[in-house]
């Protein structure tokens, strides 16, 4: 599940890879993991602080009501007098907690557009000891949300709502580009691709994945082990 639409941009993507046991999984089984917030490098990635929450009963009392409806399973009546009567408190609590919940369920992962940054396979592929994984994008509709990351040097908080959508949604999609795709200039040397969606393996087509590079200081038993494997 793509949380965003994508980006129309380059045929082929690239993944650092140092973890041995993993890029052999990934290799046989053909899947990408997406990480958990919690799991990525960066404290502030995909962190809960970049979003704001209104504190406004007329909001509040509406995302209680979706949430009431969808998931209860009660008509739209019930729904809307249960959320007239919850303390604005509860409510607050309770989305704030949704929320969070909602963000750690979701996972990334990241791809590069160029196999040759040395600082990424220091990084992300066991320095040099791992492998770079390329992608073509066209062969598999998992690449279809790709986005580049967007490196800000200052942060602010985005509603979590759009007030100039006619549309109500409980959590906007500008509040998630925000959250899933905004890193800070630290990290711009990296030049970050990423998909955005449920935590877990996303099974892709064998034809997707066109190349294993190696790292210079990879050994030849393991560079054999995968081309026995792939």
């Amino acid at each position: 599940m793509a949380l965003i639409g994508g980006w129309e941009g380059y045929p082929h993507y690239f993944r650092f890879r140092g973890n041995r046991e993993f890029i052999l999984d990934e290799i046989i089984n053909h899947y990408i993991y997406l990480a958990k917030p919690s799991q990525l490098n960066d404290p502030f990635d995909c962190y809960f602080g970049l979003i704001e929450i209104p504190d406004d009963s007329t909001f509040l009392r509406r995302a209680q009501y979706e949430v009431y409806k969808n998931q209860l399973g009660i008509s739209r009546q019930e729904a809307r007098e249960m959320a007239r009567e919850a303390p604005l408190e509860e409510i607050l609590s309770l989305y704030s907690d949704a929320v969070t919940g909602f963000i750690e369920k979701m996972g990334v992962s990241s791809f590069a557009v160029a196999p040759s940054n040395l600082a990424m396979w220091y990084s992300y592929a066991d320095n040099h000891q791992g492998v770079c994984i390329q992608y073509d994008a066209r062969k598999d509709n998992f690449f279809k949300s790709i986005k580049p990351v967007e490196y800000k040097s200052e942060f602010k908080k985005v509603n979590i709502t759009d007030s100039s959508s006619q549309d109500f949604k409980v959590f906007s999609e500008k509040a998630a580009e925000h959250l899933f795709f905004s890193k800070s200039t630290a990290w711009e040397s990296e030049k970050e691709f990423r998909v955005v969606g449920y935590s877990g393996k996303a099974i892709l087509s064998p034809e997707s994945m066109t190349r294993v590079l190696y790292g210079i200081n990879c050994d030849e038993d393991f560079i054999k082990e995968v081309m026995v494997r792939n």
